[in-house]
């Protein structure tokens, strides 16, 4: 499966991002072409979305992208991150401990992936109401000018 080479490649590779002293928001890149490859995107932000925006690329970046990946503070989701979902990418985040969470849409449905420890039940809990409200979005594309 694509996704499990991809997933790979950002387990592995996502450590080699924010090892630099400077600590910003978030770090974001995508994973391109065949072989996988990671590529940092110092002007990819995700969390700059809006609830009337949309997701894109910047340009200049190869045609074949197999995910999204942002390195932040915490896995759990902001409120616009399922945008990248609806653009069509699967989404990574990892936090400063190398954990992972994947967001993706399987059959117009959010899944979610992530090693067990990686989140406590709070977490999982404000996960789960994430994933509830972004589905619905998904969904309703129309609503989601009008809230959050």
């Amino acid at each position: 499966m694509r996704l499990f080479a991809v997933a790979l490649a950002v387990s592995v590779s996502l450590s080699a991002f924010g090892a630099s002293g400077a600590s910003p928001t978030e770090i974001c890149g995508v994973i391109a072409d065949s072989p996988s490859k990671m590529i940092e995107v110092p002007s990819l932000h995700v969390l700059s979305l809006t609830s009337t925006g949309t997701f894109s690329l910047p340009s200049g970046l190869p045609t074949k992208i197999g995910a999204v990946f942002c390195e932040r503070a915490n896995l759990l989701p902001a409120a616009n991150d399922y945008k990248v979902l609806q653009a069509g990418f699967p989404f990574a985040l990892k936090d400063p401990s190398g954990a992972v969470l994947w967001l993706e849409l399987r059959n117009g449905q959010i899944a979610l992936s992530y090693k067990k420890s990686a989140l406590s039940q709070s977490e999982v809990a404000q996960l789960q109401t994430w994933a509830d409200h972004a589905q619905i979005l998904l969904q309703t594309p129309a609503s989601a000018s009008s809230g959050t």
